[in-house]
């Protein structure tokens, strides 16, 4: 099944993973045969960018200009179904007509951990197509980061954070240079990665939500000049936060699928920016701060619905 129905009057199809030489030949050629302009993605050569709230799919160091298509259809998933399934949800939230729900999302292999729709990378992308702030971002695979390298180096300034599929901090490094991340690449077993600015800050907050009840939120400090993270050895303590601060931190869990949630973000001059919603946040830590018995309070809100 279509999303939309494939093929009605179109500005141009964009055609991914054609799979085989002799499919994107053909696809190609009944295209031109109606007059319709195509352009041929593949998911392992592009990256994804993120600022201020616009998410742009770069191939080969050129950004796709996606108002020019008004179709996409997707072939195969390849060995890039991560980042398919992320040019999926892009591009249909674009209005871009796209084939099969299956590519917009349970696309992540059975050997990572994570589930894809709360996995900190799709989150990024959910974050932002529901109009919350996050760090400037690029997102990318092994592969297309060498391919696009150019494009990343002009846009990214060290040091900068460079992040992987992990928890409690374990997937998180601070870089100084184009070596470091090198390294980190090399190392990494994931599809899918990213590098985001560094944005200085005093603390950053965690609000502990459930089923869109706030609980309460604590200011973590880091106690190394970068980790905040409690399990990290970051110091917690109780802080008050803004109705708008709580509205936020809910339309967050509900972007990401979320019931129970601990959301990180931090306080710029120009708002809050959202670093993830943890779907496992540590209780003891917060409870120690905060004074806040959660069982209780999640056990409330369960017996109040």
């Amino acid at each position: 099944m279509f999303l939309n129905k494939l093929f009605k009057k179109n500005k141009g199809i964009i055609l991914i993973n054609g799979g085989t030489k002799q499919f994107s030949q053909d696809f190609l050629l009944a295209c031109e045969n109606k007059n319709i302009n195509c352009f041929k993605l593949k998911a392992s050569n592009c990256i994804l960018s993120i600022k201020n709230k616009e998410t742009k799919i770069t191939q080969d160091n050129q950004i796709i200009d996606t108002e020019k298509y008004s179709n996409a259809f997707i072939r195969i998933k390849g060995k890039s179904p991560h980042m398919t399934a992320l040019i999926s949800r892009i591009l249909n939230h674009k209005k871009i007509n796209v084939n099969d729900k299956v590519n917009l999302s349970s696309t992540i292999k059975e050997s990572e951990k994570h589930s894809f729709n709360d996995e900190k990378i799709t989150q990024m992308i959910s974050l932002s197509q529901s109009n919350l702030s996050v760090p400037d971002t690029f997102i990318f695979s092994k592969k297309s980061f060498e391919l696009n390298k150019e494009t990343i180096l002009k846009n990214i300034n060290f040091p900068c954070v460079f992040k992987s599929s992990g928890n409690k901090g374990k997937a998180v490094w601070k870089v100084n240079n184009i070596e470091e991340i090198g390294n980190l690449i090399y190392e990494t077993e994931n599809e899918l990665m990213m590098i985001q600015e560094l944005l200085e800050l005093e603390y950053d907050v965690r609000a502990l939500i459930f089923k869109d009840i706030y609980f309460g939120a604590i200011k973590r400090t880091s106690t190394d000049g970068f980790y905040t993270n409690v399990s990290k050895g970051g110091d917690a303590e109780l802080i008050e936060l803004t109705k708008k601060e709580v509205d936020l931190s809910k339309k967050a869990c509900k972007a990401v699928g979320i019931d129970f949630g601990g959301v990180d973000f931090t306080r710029t001059k120009n708002g809050i920016k959202f670093f993830e919603v943890n779907k496992s946040p540590q209780i003891k830590g917060f409870q120690s701060a905060t004074g806040i018995n959660i069982p209780e309070k999640i056990v409330q809100t369960i017996d109040s619905k």
